[in-house]
């Protein structure tokens, strides 16, 4: 099956000696949402907009630290509506402003109203979980992001980047504890299952089977959620070790190439309303086309071999659920940096024909 799963990292991506040091960085944690929240909980509750189509691991750690919740819609062009936002700004009077890179696309537009309404009091924390670090990708946000298990083969390791050290606060990381060791223990074994999976050939029942048998000690997400204000341990040794070795530019590189290969390929009718430059720009999390029927192209593409995925579960915090272009319509086609060309070719092949068969 041909997927996005992540592959433990190696050569060639991996170096033998270290790259870089982060020992450092003060604020990379297992996940997310455990640094976003020990650092909002260091300043007075405020104001903070972030797009209605958002993750969890952003929203929750404003709502459990008290900050009242405004939201900015978006939809499948994912383009800033500036005046509009704008107004916002101006009768909400935030004290944060989350923008997200959605599945790593760069949009330029996006990026220069930012700079131009933003007031320079305004903290814009800039959402990079979706892609990696890139020397020629201007940080804009005064807070940035990362969240290298999406696109890793990593167990653990998420950043908050200061551009701005005038807002860094100290970082309140503790001992290693039994919730710590319980978290990194369902976060290894999950980076291993996937990586099985994308690199060992297993009929589908076969996989389903061993899926249902390992999700207990995989499943990790309901436990974060319950623990993760209380987790606050340095990531891994391990990880340390991967992230210290991994080399990003070369994945990057590679995930740029394999976005080209899409946009060169794709029947047009799956294309998002989005420019070339903005889906080669950076490193994809996945390629997102635009699907009317989601369930069908999934059956489509499973039965083909490739298995793509949506982000729908833990997207959606707004008491009203009217259809949403963006939530309801994308769909993410597999951006590993390990798939070689000839796999994402058979993807290609797979999505145009169910587009041919319309």
């Amino acid at each position: 099956m041909i997927s996005g799963d992540r592959v433990c990292e190696r050569a060639p991506f991996l170096a033998g000696a270290p790259i870089r040091s982060v020992g450092r960085l003060r604020y990379l944690y297992a996940t997310f949402r455990q640094g976003l929240l020990d650092y909002i909980t260091q300043r007075s509750p405020g104001t903070v907009l972030m797009p209605d189509y958002v993750p969890q691991g952003v929203h929750d750690p404003y709502l459990r630290a008290g900050w009242r919740i405004v939201f900015y819609p978006t939809d499948i062009t994912m383009a800033l509506d500036g005046p509009a936002l704008s107004r916002l700004i101006a009768a909400e009077k935030p004290d944060h402003i989350v923008y997200i890179h959605y599945f790593g696309i760069y949009i330029e537009e996006n990026i220069r109203i930012l700079r131009g309404i933003v007031p320079a009091e305004v903290l814009l924390l800039e959402d990079f979980a979706h892609t990696l670090p890139q020397d020629d990708v201007p940080v804009t946000g005064r807070l940035a992001a990362y969240s290298f298990t999406k696109m890793l083969g990593v167990p653990e390791g998420a950043l908050l980047w200061f551009r701005d050290k005038a807002d860094l606060v100290p970082c309140r990381t503790t001992e290693d504890d039994q919730r710590a060791q319980t978290l990194r223990g369902c976060l290894t074994r999950r980076c291993a299952l996937e990586s099985f999976f994308a690199t060992v050939t297993v009929p589908r029942r076969a996989e389903s089977a061993i899926r249902r048998l390992l999700r207990g000690p995989t499943e990790y997400y309901d436990f974060l959620q319950e623990h993760y204000p209380a987790i606050r341990a340095p990531i891994g040794r391990r990880s340390r070790e991967i992230l210290e070795r991994v080399d990003l530019a070369r994945i990057a590189a590679r995930r740029r190439e394999i976005a080209r290969l899409y946009v060169e390929g794709l029947d047009q009718r799956l294309r998002l309303p989005q420019p070339d430059e903005a889906l080669t720009r950076q490193a994809l999390y996945a390629f997102p086309v635009q699907v009317e029927d989601r369930g069908a192209f999934h059956r489509h593409l499973r039965a083909r071999g490739v298995r793509g995925t949506a982000l729908v579960d833990h997207w959606w915090f707004k008491e009203e659920r009217p259809v949403h272009a963006l939530r309801d319509r994308h769909y993410l086609l597999p951006v590993n940096h390990y798939l070689g060309d000839g796999k994402i070719r058979r993807v290609i092949s797979a999505a145009n024909a169910y587009v041919a068969g319309r």
